[in-house]
């Protein structure tokens, strides 16, 4: 009896499924990510830094001042913290590190001043800030008085009612002007909006040499609490305008044809369409909302 033998083969070994670089783990840069690693390099380097520029600094050059040595540590730690984060985590977010370090020490820079101006007015005026304060003002108070007498009541209200005065003046006439540059237009418009653009960056120094030109001196006027309005109503007139004209341009055009389809002239457009939906902000928040959802 012959038995048969039969040979078995392998199987050949499926082939490799193609990988889906969806599906693999992302390995994201997260240059805004602060671990503790980090601020453990970076005491290092600034360690490190310090120990290296006053040997350096100190000892083997003939060079002293507290300046130079503040300024070549902080050169030497830039130097260090990229050589550690360009070891550790690679040359993009070593440069992204650099950049932010730069940023934060410029910006620290920045408040250490308005820190030491508010702490000092703070230190020297808040015992004499009392309750009187708001109340009185300084008719009865003399060069060699103390701090703790008469108040500001004067200066409050007299920058309450300039503000109010300016707001008065300034908010129908903006409005106006951006009512002009949305809805009329014209050959003005161009015009008119590049001086409201120019408007926008005049300095306050500028607005209050204009109107004491222009009002006080021209007109013989006394230096009152209205020139002052008349300069603050200067600076705050290109702003209104170009925070209506914006709120104005926000109102879909389709709803100014429709009104204009149903018979309404450019005025009732305005009025009853244009208006009430720039005021309310309903319409264009949900468009906005509407776009930002498809986007």
């Amino acid at each position: 009896m012959t038995t048969t033998e039969t040979t078995v083969s392998n199987p050949a070994p499926p082939s490799a499924a193609p990988v889906n670089r969806d599906e693999l783990p992302e390995n994201r840069l997260r240059p805004r990510a602060f671990r503790r690693s980090d601020a453990i390099d970076l005491v290092g380097a600034a360690v490190g830094s310090f120990c290296l520029t006053w040997l350096i600094y100190e000892r083997l050059t003939p060079l002293s001042g507290l300046l130079g040595f503040c300024v070549s540590w902080y050169a030497m730690f830039l130097t260090t913290a990229w050589f550690i984060a360009r070891e550790r985590l690679g040359r993009v977010q070593a440069r992204d590190r650099l950049v932010g370090i730069v940023v934060a020490t410029v910006g620290l820079g920045m408040l250490i001043p308005l820190g030491l101006i508010v702490g000092y007015t703070i230190a020297r005026g808040y015992h004499a800030l009392r309750p009187q304060f708001f109340v009185q003002d300084q008719s009865h108070v003399g060069p060699l008085s103390p701090a703790t007498q008469g108040g500001g009541s004067a200066a409050i209200t007299g920058s309450l009612e300039m503000v109010g005065i300016a707001t008065l003046l300034s908010v129908p006439l903006g409005v106006a002007t951006a009512v002009f540059l949305s809805e009329v237009g014209g050959r003005l418009a161009r015009p008119v909006r590049t001086i409201v653009d120019a408007m926008s960056a005049i300095p306050s120094i500028v607005a209050g040499l204009f109107i004491y030109a222009a009002f006080i001196i021209a007109l013989h006027q006394t230096q009152t609490g209205f020139a002052a309005a008349l300069a603050l109503a200067v600076l705050m007139l290109p702003t209104v305008t170009r925070t209506a004209e914006v709120v104005l341009r926000l109102v879909p055009g389709g709803l100014r044809e429709a009104s204009l389809a149903l018979g309404g002239g450019d005025y009732r457009t305005f009025r009853r369409v244009v208006l009430p939906t720039a005021r309310s902000g309903r319409y264009a928040s949900g468009v906005s909302s509407r776009t930002s959802s498809a986007v």
